[in-house]
Protein backbone atom coordinates (compact mmCIF):
# COMPACT_ATOMS: atom_id res chain seq x y z
CA UNK A 1 0.00 0.00 0.00
CA UNK A 2 2.78 2.41 0.97
CA UNK A 3 4.60 1.54 -2.25
CA UNK A 4 1.51 2.35 -4.30
CA UNK A 5 1.07 5.68 -2.50
CA UNK A 6 4.72 6.55 -3.12
CA UNK A 7 4.40 5.80 -6.83
CA UNK A 8 1.22 7.89 -7.05
CA UNK A 9 2.89 10.79 -5.23
CA UNK A 10 5.86 10.62 -7.56
CA UNK A 11 3.59 10.70 -10.57
CA UNK A 12 1.79 13.74 -9.20
CA UNK A 13 5.08 15.55 -8.66
CA UNK A 14 6.22 14.66 -12.16
CA UNK A 15 2.97 15.96 -13.58
CA UNK A 16 3.26 19.20 -11.58
CA UNK A 17 6.77 19.88 -12.80
CA UNK A 18 6.23 18.84 -16.37
CA UNK A 19 2.84 20.47 -17.00
CA UNK A 20 4.20 24.00 -17.45
CA UNK A 21 6.83 22.76 -19.85
CA UNK A 22 4.27 20.84 -21.86
CA UNK A 23 1.89 23.83 -21.86
CA UNK A 24 4.62 26.10 -23.20
CA UNK A 25 5.24 23.85 -26.24
CA UNK A 26 3.32 24.84 -29.34
CA UNK A 27 2.85 22.72 -32.43
CA UNK A 28 3.12 24.82 -35.56
CA UNK A 29 3.71 21.93 -37.99
CA UNK A 30 1.53 18.78 -38.30
CA UNK A 31 1.71 15.78 -40.63
CA UNK A 32 -1.47 13.70 -40.64
CA UNK A 33 -0.04 11.32 -43.24
CA UNK A 34 3.20 10.56 -41.35
CA UNK A 35 5.32 11.00 -44.46
CA UNK A 36 7.59 13.88 -43.42
CA UNK A 37 10.83 13.88 -41.42
CA UNK A 38 12.77 16.63 -39.67
CA UNK A 39 9.66 18.40 -38.41
CA UNK A 40 11.28 19.33 -35.08
CA UNK A 41 13.69 21.70 -36.82
CA UNK A 42 10.85 23.23 -38.83
CA UNK A 43 8.77 23.67 -35.67
CA UNK A 44 11.68 25.46 -33.95
CA UNK A 45 11.97 27.82 -36.90
CA UNK A 46 8.26 28.62 -36.61
CA UNK A 47 8.69 29.28 -32.87
CA UNK A 48 11.57 31.67 -33.58
CA UNK A 49 9.53 33.56 -36.18
CA UNK A 50 6.64 33.86 -33.75
CA UNK A 51 8.93 35.36 -31.09
CA UNK A 52 10.29 37.82 -33.63
CA UNK A 53 7.08 38.96 -35.33
CA UNK A 54 4.26 37.94 -32.99
CA UNK A 55 2.60 35.87 -35.72
CA UNK A 56 2.33 32.08 -36.08
CA UNK A 57 3.42 30.39 -39.32
CA UNK A 58 1.64 27.01 -39.34
CA UNK A 59 1.69 24.03 -41.72
CA UNK A 60 -0.58 21.00 -42.11
CA UNK A 61 -0.09 18.04 -44.43
CA UNK A 62 -3.32 16.08 -44.78
CA UNK A 63 -5.81 14.70 -47.27
CA UNK A 64 -8.95 16.81 -47.75
CA UNK A 65 -11.32 17.00 -50.75
CA UNK A 66 -12.17 20.72 -50.67
CA UNK A 67 -11.85 24.08 -48.89
CA UNK A 68 -14.68 23.37 -46.45
CA UNK A 69 -13.02 20.17 -45.26
CA UNK A 70 -9.67 22.00 -45.08
CA UNK A 71 -11.14 24.72 -42.82
CA UNK A 72 -12.68 22.11 -40.52
CA UNK A 73 -9.36 20.32 -40.26
CA UNK A 74 -7.30 23.44 -39.53
CA UNK A 75 -9.84 24.62 -36.91
CA UNK A 76 -9.47 21.29 -35.11
CA UNK A 77 -5.67 21.17 -35.29
CA UNK A 78 -4.65 24.78 -34.65
CA UNK A 79 -6.43 26.24 -31.62
CA UNK A 80 -5.26 29.73 -30.63
CA UNK A 81 -4.14 29.88 -27.01
CA UNK A 82 -3.86 26.08 -26.78
CA UNK A 83 -1.98 24.28 -29.55
CA UNK A 84 -0.61 27.53 -31.00
CA UNK A 85 -0.06 30.99 -29.41
CA UNK A 86 -3.00 33.32 -28.87
CA UNK A 87 -1.92 35.52 -31.74
CA UNK A 88 -2.64 35.99 -35.45
CA UNK A 89 -1.74 32.88 -37.46
CA UNK A 90 -1.35 31.99 -41.11
CA UNK A 91 -1.73 28.33 -42.08
CA UNK A 92 -0.56 26.61 -45.26
CA UNK A 93 -2.37 23.31 -45.81
CA UNK A 94 -1.18 20.76 -48.35
CA UNK A 95 -4.37 18.80 -49.03
CA UNK A 96 -2.90 16.51 -51.66
CA UNK A 97 -4.42 17.77 -54.89
CA UNK A 98 -4.54 21.41 -53.78
CA UNK A 99 -2.76 23.87 -51.49
CA UNK A 100 -4.82 26.13 -49.24
CA UNK A 101 -3.93 29.25 -47.24
CA UNK A 102 -5.92 30.22 -44.14
CA UNK A 103 -5.64 33.19 -41.79
CA UNK A 104 -6.64 33.36 -38.13
CA UNK A 105 -6.93 36.38 -35.82
CA UNK A 106 -6.72 38.96 -38.59
CA UNK A 107 -3.46 37.64 -40.00
CA UNK A 108 -4.38 38.94 -43.45
CA UNK A 109 -3.93 42.50 -42.18
CA UNK A 110 -0.19 41.91 -41.88
CA UNK A 111 0.51 41.07 -45.48
CA UNK A 112 0.30 43.22 -48.63
CA UNK A 113 -1.30 42.14 -51.87
CA UNK A 114 0.58 39.31 -53.56
CA UNK A 115 2.15 37.96 -50.37
CA UNK A 116 -0.12 34.89 -50.19
CA UNK A 117 0.67 33.87 -53.78
CA UNK A 118 4.38 34.39 -53.14
CA UNK A 119 4.32 32.13 -50.06
CA UNK A 120 2.41 29.37 -51.90
CA UNK A 121 4.80 29.59 -54.86
CA UNK A 122 7.82 29.34 -52.54
CA UNK A 123 6.41 26.14 -51.06
CA UNK A 124 5.38 24.64 -54.39
CA UNK A 125 8.70 25.33 -56.14
CA UNK A 126 10.97 23.86 -53.47
CA UNK A 127 12.88 20.65 -54.11
CA UNK A 128 11.47 18.91 -51.00
CA UNK A 129 8.51 19.34 -48.71
CA UNK A 130 10.68 20.24 -45.71
CA UNK A 131 12.50 22.90 -47.73
CA UNK A 132 9.12 24.05 -49.05
CA UNK A 133 7.77 24.59 -45.54
CA UNK A 134 10.83 26.64 -44.58
CA UNK A 135 10.65 28.60 -47.85
CA UNK A 136 6.99 29.47 -47.22
CA UNK A 137 7.73 30.68 -43.69
CA UNK A 138 10.80 32.69 -44.67
CA UNK A 139 8.99 34.31 -47.58
CA UNK A 140 6.19 35.38 -45.26
CA UNK A 141 8.71 36.68 -42.72
CA UNK A 142 10.34 38.69 -45.48
CA UNK A 143 7.07 40.50 -46.13
CA UNK A 144 6.67 41.19 -42.40
CA UNK A 145 10.18 42.59 -42.21
CA UNK A 146 9.54 44.85 -45.20
CA UNK A 147 6.33 46.26 -43.75
CA UNK A 148 7.95 46.74 -40.34
CA UNK A 149 11.06 48.56 -41.56
CA UNK A 150 9.83 51.40 -39.36
CA UNK A 151 8.77 50.85 -35.78
CA UNK A 152 5.71 52.90 -34.89
CA UNK A 153 4.65 50.90 -31.82
CA UNK A 154 7.08 49.94 -29.04
CA UNK A 155 6.21 47.79 -26.02
CA UNK A 156 9.01 47.62 -23.45
CA UNK A 157 6.81 45.75 -20.96
CA UNK A 158 5.80 42.81 -23.19
CA UNK A 159 2.04 43.33 -22.92
CA UNK A 160 1.05 44.09 -26.53
CA UNK A 161 1.16 42.25 -29.83
CA UNK A 162 2.83 45.12 -31.69
CA UNK A 163 2.88 43.55 -35.16
CA UNK A 164 -0.77 44.28 -35.98
CA UNK A 165 -0.58 47.81 -34.56
CA UNK A 166 2.60 48.49 -36.51
CA UNK A 167 0.84 47.36 -39.67
CA UNK A 168 -2.04 49.76 -38.95
CA UNK A 169 0.36 52.65 -38.28
CA UNK A 170 2.18 51.87 -41.53
CA UNK A 171 -1.13 51.93 -43.40
CA UNK A 172 -2.02 55.30 -41.87
CA UNK A 173 1.39 56.70 -42.76
CA UNK A 174 0.99 55.49 -46.36
CA UNK A 175 -2.40 57.23 -46.49
CA UNK A 176 -1.75 60.52 -44.66
CA UNK A 177 2.05 60.93 -44.63
CA UNK A 178 2.10 61.26 -40.83
CA UNK A 179 3.48 58.78 -38.28
CA UNK A 180 1.21 57.74 -35.42
CA UNK A 181 3.49 56.29 -32.74
CA UNK A 182 2.86 54.61 -29.39
CA UNK A 183 5.18 53.57 -26.57
CA UNK A 184 4.40 51.46 -23.49
CA UNK A 185 7.22 51.95 -21.03
CA UNK A 186 8.20 53.08 -17.54
CA UNK A 187 9.45 56.58 -16.80
CA UNK A 188 9.68 58.61 -13.60
CA UNK A 189 8.47 61.88 -15.07
CA UNK A 190 7.88 63.87 -18.24
CA UNK A 191 11.58 64.56 -18.71
CA UNK A 192 12.49 60.87 -18.61
CA UNK A 193 9.59 60.09 -20.95
CA UNK A 194 10.75 62.69 -23.48
CA UNK A 195 14.25 61.22 -23.45
CA UNK A 196 12.85 57.79 -24.29
CA UNK A 197 10.65 59.23 -27.03
CA UNK A 198 13.59 61.04 -28.66
CA UNK A 199 15.81 57.96 -28.41
CA UNK A 200 13.15 55.57 -29.75
CA UNK A 201 11.33 57.49 -32.48
CA UNK A 202 14.01 59.02 -34.69
CA UNK A 203 12.68 60.59 -37.92
CA UNK A 204 14.42 59.14 -40.94
CA UNK A 205 15.83 56.23 -38.90
CA UNK A 206 13.31 54.27 -36.81
CA UNK A 207 10.27 56.11 -38.21
CA UNK A 208 9.77 57.95 -41.52
CA UNK A 209 11.24 61.42 -41.97
CA UNK A 210 7.83 63.02 -41.54
CA UNK A 211 5.65 64.65 -38.86
CA UNK A 212 4.91 62.26 -35.99
CA UNK A 213 2.30 62.27 -33.20
CA UNK A 214 3.43 60.18 -30.22
CA UNK A 215 1.39 58.78 -27.32
CA UNK A 216 3.43 57.37 -24.42
CA UNK A 217 1.92 55.33 -21.56
CA UNK A 218 4.39 55.32 -18.65
CA UNK A 219 2.08 53.80 -16.04
CA UNK A 220 0.69 56.52 -13.81
CA UNK A 221 0.79 59.14 -16.55
CA UNK A 222 0.16 59.30 -20.28
CA UNK A 223 1.92 61.92 -22.40
CA UNK A 224 1.63 63.17 -25.96
CA UNK A 225 4.43 64.66 -28.06
CA UNK A 226 4.84 66.01 -31.56
CA UNK A 227 7.91 65.52 -33.75
CA UNK A 228 8.98 67.22 -36.99
CA UNK A 229 6.24 69.85 -36.96
CA UNK A 230 3.31 67.50 -36.25
CA UNK A 231 1.40 70.28 -34.47
CA UNK A 232 1.06 72.12 -37.76
CA UNK A 233 -1.23 69.38 -39.14
CA UNK A 234 -3.75 68.92 -36.34
CA UNK A 235 -6.64 71.04 -35.13
CA UNK A 236 -6.67 72.36 -31.56
CA UNK A 237 -7.71 69.84 -28.92
CA UNK A 238 -6.12 66.80 -30.52
CA UNK A 239 -4.00 66.01 -27.43
CA UNK A 240 -6.99 65.84 -25.06
CA UNK A 241 -9.05 63.89 -27.60
CA UNK A 242 -6.48 61.13 -28.18
CA UNK A 243 -5.83 60.77 -24.45
CA UNK A 244 -9.54 60.31 -23.80
CA UNK A 245 -9.91 57.82 -26.66
CA UNK A 246 -6.98 55.77 -25.39
CA UNK A 247 -8.22 55.72 -21.78
CA UNK A 248 -11.79 54.71 -22.65
CA UNK A 249 -10.75 51.32 -24.06
CA UNK A 250 -9.97 48.56 -21.57
CA UNK A 251 -7.31 46.85 -23.71
CA UNK A 252 -3.97 48.18 -24.89
CA UNK A 253 -4.61 47.14 -28.48
CA UNK A 254 -8.02 48.78 -28.52
CA UNK A 255 -6.69 51.92 -26.85
CA UNK A 256 -3.84 52.36 -29.32
CA UNK A 257 -6.21 51.78 -32.24
CA UNK A 258 -8.62 54.39 -30.81
CA UNK A 259 -5.73 56.86 -30.38
CA UNK A 260 -4.72 56.52 -34.02
CA UNK A 261 -8.26 56.69 -35.41
CA UNK A 262 -9.15 59.71 -33.25
CA UNK A 263 -5.98 61.55 -34.27
CA UNK A 264 -6.93 61.07 -37.93
CA UNK A 265 -10.25 62.83 -37.23
CA UNK A 266 -8.35 65.92 -36.01
CA UNK A 267 -6.16 66.25 -39.09
CA UNK A 268 -6.56 69.65 -40.75
CA UNK A 269 -8.55 68.96 -43.97
CA UNK A 270 -6.77 69.26 -47.31
CA UNK A 271 -3.47 70.30 -45.70
CA UNK A 272 -0.58 69.01 -47.77
CA UNK A 273 1.99 67.18 -45.67
CA UNK A 274 5.55 68.30 -46.28
CA UNK A 275 7.87 65.30 -46.31
CA UNK A 276 11.16 65.62 -44.47
CA UNK A 277 12.02 68.04 -41.69
CA UNK A 278 9.94 70.99 -40.55
CA UNK A 279 11.94 74.12 -39.83
CA UNK A 280 9.09 76.12 -38.27
CA UNK A 281 7.71 73.89 -35.51
CA UNK A 282 4.91 75.82 -33.81
CA UNK A 283 3.84 73.50 -30.99
CA UNK A 284 2.67 76.51 -28.94
CA UNK A 285 0.28 77.66 -31.73
CA UNK A 286 1.66 81.21 -31.87
CA UNK A 287 1.10 81.45 -35.63
CA UNK A 288 -1.69 80.84 -38.08
CA UNK A 289 -1.38 77.84 -40.37
CA UNK A 290 -0.48 80.04 -43.33
CA UNK A 291 2.14 81.96 -41.32
CA UNK A 292 3.76 78.73 -40.14
CA UNK A 293 3.83 77.36 -43.69
CA UNK A 294 5.31 80.57 -45.08
CA UNK A 295 8.04 80.70 -42.44
CA UNK A 296 8.77 77.00 -42.87
CA UNK A 297 9.29 77.49 -46.60
CA UNK A 298 11.57 80.47 -45.97
CA UNK A 299 13.66 78.66 -43.35
CA UNK A 300 13.92 75.57 -45.57
CA UNK A 301 15.17 77.70 -48.47
CA UNK A 302 17.77 79.46 -46.31
CA UNK A 303 18.88 76.14 -44.80
CA UNK A 304 19.36 74.57 -48.22
CA UNK A 305 21.12 77.58 -49.76
CA UNK A 306 23.44 78.19 -46.81
CA UNK A 307 24.02 74.44 -46.14
CA UNK A 308 23.19 75.07 -42.49
CA UNK A 309 19.85 74.25 -40.85
CA UNK A 310 17.96 77.26 -39.43
CA UNK A 311 15.13 76.06 -37.17
CA UNK A 312 12.49 77.67 -34.92
CA UNK A 313 10.61 75.65 -32.28
CA UNK A 314 7.86 76.97 -30.01
CA UNK A 315 6.51 74.97 -27.04
CA UNK A 316 4.13 75.58 -24.16
CA UNK A 317 6.48 73.99 -21.62
CA UNK A 318 9.80 72.21 -21.25
CA UNK A 319 8.65 69.09 -19.43
CA UNK A 320 11.02 69.66 -16.51
CA UNK A 321 14.09 70.25 -18.68
CA UNK A 322 16.21 73.37 -18.80
CA UNK A 323 15.88 75.47 -21.97
CA UNK A 324 19.40 74.41 -22.96
CA UNK A 325 18.75 70.68 -22.55
CA UNK A 326 15.40 70.86 -24.33
CA UNK A 327 16.79 72.79 -27.30
CA UNK A 328 19.88 70.59 -27.61
CA UNK A 329 17.90 67.35 -27.42
CA UNK A 330 15.24 68.53 -29.84
CA UNK A 331 17.90 69.40 -32.38
CA UNK A 332 19.95 66.23 -31.85
CA UNK A 333 17.11 63.70 -31.76
CA UNK A 334 14.91 65.06 -34.55
CA UNK A 335 17.32 64.69 -37.43
CA UNK A 336 18.45 68.30 -37.80
CA UNK A 337 21.91 69.35 -38.94
CA UNK A 338 23.74 69.25 -42.27
CA UNK A 339 27.01 67.60 -43.13
CA UNK A 340 29.34 65.67 -40.83
CA UNK A 341 29.24 68.48 -38.25
CA UNK A 342 25.42 68.60 -38.13
CA UNK A 343 25.66 72.32 -38.97
CA UNK A 344 22.78 74.49 -37.81
CA UNK A 345 21.06 76.80 -35.33
CA UNK A 346 17.78 76.28 -33.47
CA UNK A 347 15.76 79.05 -31.81
CA UNK A 348 13.60 77.73 -28.95
CA UNK A 349 10.72 79.75 -27.50
CA UNK A 350 8.96 78.38 -24.40
CA UNK A 351 5.79 80.17 -23.28
CA UNK A 352 5.60 78.61 -19.81
CA UNK A 353 8.28 80.85 -18.27
CA UNK A 354 8.87 82.98 -21.38
CA UNK A 355 12.29 81.45 -21.98
CA UNK A 356 14.28 81.56 -25.19
CA UNK A 357 17.42 79.69 -26.21
CA UNK A 358 19.71 79.60 -29.23
CA UNK A 359 21.53 76.30 -29.75
CA UNK A 360 24.21 75.98 -32.43
CA UNK A 361 26.18 73.03 -33.78
CA UNK A 362 28.95 72.41 -36.28
CA UNK A 363 29.47 75.38 -38.58
CA UNK A 364 26.66 77.11 -36.71
CA UNK A 365 29.06 77.53 -33.76
CA UNK A 366 31.46 79.36 -36.08
CA UNK A 367 28.85 81.51 -37.83
CA UNK A 368 26.87 82.45 -34.72
CA UNK A 369 29.42 83.61 -32.15
CA UNK A 370 28.43 84.61 -28.63
CA UNK A 371 28.52 88.26 -29.69
CA UNK A 372 26.62 87.47 -32.88
CA UNK A 373 23.88 85.72 -30.90
CA UNK A 374 23.62 88.73 -28.60
CA UNK A 375 23.16 91.06 -31.53
CA UNK A 376 20.79 88.62 -33.22
CA UNK A 377 18.42 88.58 -30.25
CA UNK A 378 18.63 92.35 -29.84
CA UNK A 379 17.34 92.68 -33.40
CA UNK A 380 14.15 90.70 -32.67
CA UNK A 381 13.62 91.19 -28.94
CA UNK A 382 11.04 93.99 -29.16
CA UNK A 383 8.82 92.02 -31.55
CA UNK A 384 9.12 88.86 -29.46
CA UNK A 385 8.33 90.64 -26.18
CA UNK A 386 5.45 92.51 -27.78
CA UNK A 387 3.79 89.35 -29.05
CA UNK A 388 4.51 90.01 -32.72
CA UNK A 389 5.71 86.45 -33.21
CA UNK A 390 5.57 86.29 -36.98
CA UNK A 391 7.67 89.45 -37.27
CA UNK A 392 10.14 88.15 -34.67
CA UNK A 393 10.57 84.80 -36.41
CA UNK A 394 10.77 86.38 -39.84
CA UNK A 395 13.43 88.76 -38.52
CA UNK A 396 15.33 85.82 -37.04
CA UNK A 397 15.36 84.09 -40.42
CA UNK A 398 16.60 87.24 -42.19
CA UNK A 399 19.37 87.93 -39.68
CA UNK A 400 20.53 84.30 -39.69
CA UNK A 401 20.79 84.48 -43.46
CA UNK A 402 22.92 87.63 -43.18
CA UNK A 403 25.17 86.20 -40.46
CA UNK A 404 25.73 83.02 -42.43
CA UNK A 405 26.67 85.05 -45.49
CA UNK A 406 29.20 87.01 -43.43
CA UNK A 407 30.67 83.78 -42.07
CA UNK A 408 30.93 82.19 -45.52
CA UNK A 409 32.80 85.32 -46.65
CA UNK A 410 35.33 84.77 -43.89
CA UNK A 411 34.15 87.51 -41.50
CA UNK A 412 31.69 86.10 -38.95
CA UNK A 413 30.16 88.80 -36.75
CA UNK A 414 32.22 88.92 -33.57
CA UNK A 415 33.75 91.29 -31.03
CA UNK A 416 35.91 93.79 -32.94
CA UNK A 417 34.35 92.94 -36.30
CA UNK A 418 34.85 95.69 -38.89
CA UNK A 419 31.58 94.94 -40.60
CA UNK A 420 28.19 94.44 -39.00
CA UNK A 421 25.30 93.84 -41.38
CA UNK A 422 22.45 95.29 -39.36
CA UNK A 423 23.81 96.91 -36.22
CA UNK A 424 26.69 99.28 -37.17
CA UNK A 425 25.15 102.12 -39.17
CA UNK A 426 28.55 103.66 -39.88
CA UNK A 427 29.06 100.93 -42.47
CA UNK A 428 25.71 101.57 -44.07
CA UNK A 429 25.35 104.42 -46.60
CA UNK A 430 21.81 105.10 -45.55
CA UNK A 431 22.94 105.40 -41.92
CA UNK A 432 25.67 107.92 -42.78
CA UNK A 433 23.24 110.10 -44.69
CA UNK A 434 20.83 109.98 -41.79
CA UNK A 435 23.49 111.12 -39.35
CA UNK A 436 24.52 114.05 -41.57
CA UNK A 437 20.92 115.20 -41.97
CA UNK A 438 20.35 114.96 -38.22
CA UNK A 439 23.45 117.09 -37.47
CA UNK A 440 22.43 119.82 -39.96
CA UNK A 441 18.90 120.00 -38.57
CA UNK A 442 20.26 120.12 -35.02
CA UNK A 443 22.56 123.03 -35.82
CA UNK A 444 19.78 124.96 -37.53
CA UNK A 445 17.44 124.45 -34.60
CA UNK A 446 20.14 125.71 -32.20
CA UNK A 447 21.39 128.74 -34.18
CA UNK A 448 18.01 130.27 -35.11
CA UNK A 449 16.80 130.99 -31.52
CA UNK A 450 20.30 131.96 -30.40
CA UNK A 451 20.53 134.46 -33.26
CA UNK A 452 17.26 136.06 -32.22
CA UNK A 453 18.42 136.42 -28.61
CA UNK A 454 21.72 137.96 -29.68
CA UNK A 455 19.94 140.54 -31.87
CA UNK A 456 18.01 141.82 -28.84
CA UNK A 457 21.27 142.82 -27.04
CA UNK A 458 22.12 146.16 -28.76
CA UNK A 459 23.08 148.55 -25.87
CA UNK A 460 26.69 147.45 -25.42
CA UNK A 461 29.74 147.14 -27.62
CA UNK A 462 32.55 144.69 -27.68
CA UNK A 463 35.64 145.67 -25.64
CA UNK A 464 39.16 144.30 -25.91
CA UNK A 465 39.86 144.54 -22.13
CA UNK A 466 37.87 144.68 -18.89
CA UNK A 467 39.42 148.02 -17.80
CA UNK A 468 36.47 150.06 -19.00
CA UNK A 469 34.20 148.24 -16.52
CA UNK A 470 36.16 149.22 -13.35
CA UNK A 471 36.71 152.56 -11.55
CA UNK A 472 40.30 153.86 -11.75
CA UNK A 473 42.25 153.12 -8.52
CA UNK A 474 39.49 150.93 -7.00
CA UNK A 475 41.44 147.63 -7.24
CA UNK A 476 44.88 147.22 -5.57
CA UNK A 477 46.73 143.79 -5.55
CA UNK A 478 49.12 143.52 -2.58
CA UNK A 479 50.28 139.89 -3.35
CA UNK A 480 50.24 137.64 -6.42
CA UNK A 481 50.30 133.75 -6.37
CA UNK A 482 49.97 130.97 -9.00
CA UNK A 483 48.36 127.72 -7.64
CA UNK A 484 48.29 124.40 -9.69
CA UNK A 485 44.79 123.01 -9.37
CA UNK A 486 44.42 119.72 -11.43
CA UNK A 487 45.27 117.99 -14.72
CA UNK A 488 43.14 115.85 -17.12
CA UNK A 489 44.60 112.74 -18.78
CA UNK A 490 42.74 110.87 -21.53
CA UNK A 491 43.73 107.28 -22.31
CA UNK A 492 42.57 105.21 -25.32
CA UNK A 493 43.00 101.42 -25.67
CA UNK A 494 44.30 100.42 -29.09
CA UNK A 495 42.72 97.05 -29.87
CA UNK A 496 44.80 94.33 -31.53
CA UNK A 497 43.73 91.12 -33.22
CA UNK A 498 44.90 89.02 -30.30
CA UNK A 499 43.16 91.10 -27.63
CA UNK A 500 39.81 91.26 -29.45
CA UNK A 501 39.93 87.60 -30.44
CA UNK A 502 40.46 86.50 -26.87
CA UNK A 503 37.08 87.99 -25.86
CA UNK A 504 35.18 86.77 -28.93
CA UNK A 505 34.32 83.40 -30.45
CA UNK A 506 31.77 80.92 -29.15
CA UNK A 507 31.47 79.20 -25.79
CA UNK A 508 30.40 75.55 -26.05
CA UNK A 509 29.01 72.69 -24.00
CA UNK A 510 28.18 69.01 -24.57
CA UNK A 511 24.59 67.77 -24.93
CA UNK A 512 23.13 64.45 -23.78
CA UNK A 513 23.90 62.96 -27.20
CA UNK A 514 27.60 63.78 -26.79
CA UNK A 515 27.47 66.48 -29.46
CA UNK A 516 29.14 69.87 -28.97
CA UNK A 517 26.78 72.88 -28.91
CA UNK A 518 27.09 76.62 -28.60
CA UNK A 519 24.26 78.68 -27.22
CA UNK A 520 22.77 81.56 -25.26
CA UNK A 521 19.50 82.22 -23.45
CA UNK A 522 17.27 84.71 -21.73
CA UNK A 523 13.71 85.81 -20.97
CA UNK A 524 11.38 87.78 -23.20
Amino acid sequence: MKKAISILFALLLLTAFCAPAFAAEYTFVLDDLQTLSGLDAVNKEAQKLYEQYGLSFCYLKTDVPDREACNAKTDACFIQGETIPDAPAIILTDGGDRIYMTGLGGAGDYFPDGAVDAMMDAYDNASSEQEGILAYMQTGAGYLAATSAYTFVVDELGKINTAKLNAKAQELYDTYGISFCFMLTEAEDREACDEKIYETFIPGVTIPSAPALVLADVGENIYTAGLSGAANYFENGVADAVLQAYNEDETYEGGVTAFMETAVEYLIPDKEVVSGLWYMVDNASLLTGDEAQELNDKLAEISARQACDVVIVTVNGLGGKTPMDFADDYYDYNGYGQGPGSDGILFLVSMEERDWWFTTTGYGITAFTDYGQEQLFDAISSDLSGGYYYDAFDGFAEKCDELLTLAHNGTPLDVGSVKSPFYNVMHNNGGVIGIVVALVLGLLIAFIPMGKLKAQINNVKWQKTAGNYTKPGSMVLTQNYDHFLYANTTRRVIETESSSGSRGGSSTHTSSSGRSHGGSSGKF
